[in-house]
């Protein structure tokens, strides 16, 4: 089902149950009726594709059945005023997909579960906890990873050599400290990496020169010292 970019209201009754189950639903930006998460939509098991980005939702994540298809390929949320704490999910997400619920009021912790995506975008919220779960992840497949314009703080763990895939990495505009992590120059695919906008300190490592492919660097406005 594709309804997208057309002037649409979906108000259905809260309790209609829908005959069918679709497997890709795309919805941006029609307005879904009242500011919650729409009941109806919940009852889609087998959704793989769910596009609801820029619907006027403003409700608690908590609320969002999070009964993907294990095929799960594309989640879109972003652009909404969705609040809450994301639960810690254990998904069987067998294809490494792309979930963007950036501009949203996200906080908390960010759940390891979403790190198994090839793409992840979670800008522009109020998530505030150490990333210390992504050492726990070793997915070669993690593309695009953006963390940025939120309260995240602490030290970045050395364990960057766990996402060998990476392109592209933007932390600005966050609260993160300490040195910048060595095993970030194992990142040998990297492109781009933006960490603007914290409190890094020390020395910028020698072992970004092994990013040979790196065409956008920025640790402007941080605490770093030393020999470029």
């Amino acid at each position: 089902m594709d309804l997208s970019y057309t002037p649409l209201i979906l108000n259905f009754s809260s309790n209609w149950v829908p005959p069918f189950q679709l497997e890709r639903i795309n919805l941006r930006p029609c307005q879904l009726g009242p500011p919650q998460f729409p009941k109806w939509l919940q009852t889609q098991k087998n959704c793989y594709w769910l596009d609801i980005s820029n619907s006027g939702i403003s409700d608690n994540i908590s609320h969002f059945c999070w009964g993907f298809s294990p095929q799960l390929q594309f989640l879109d949320l972003s652009n909404n005023q969705i609040s809450g704490h994301i639960p810690n999910f254990s998904l069987e997400i067998s294809n490494f997909p792309f979930i963007d619920l950036s501009s949203n009021n996200l906080e908390g912790e960010i759940p390891s579960f979403l790190f198994k995506a090839a793409h992840l975008n979670l800008s522009q919220n109020m998530f505030s906890e150490p990333i210390q779960s992504l050492c726990a992840i070793r997915n070669e497949f993690l593309i695009f990873l953006d963390l940025s314009n939120n309260q995240l703080s602490g030290e970045l763990l050395d364990c960057w050599m766990h996402l060998e895939g990476l392109k592209i990495l933007n932390l600005k505009n966050n609260h993160f400290f300490g040195k910048i992590p060595r095993s970030m120059g194992l990142l040998l695919g990297i492109e781009t990496i933006d960490l603007r906008n914290n409190s890094f300190s020390g020395e910028i490592p020698s072992s970004l020169k092994n990013c040979t492919k790196l065409k956008y660097i920025n640790l402007g406005h941080n605490n770093l010292l030393g020999q470029i």
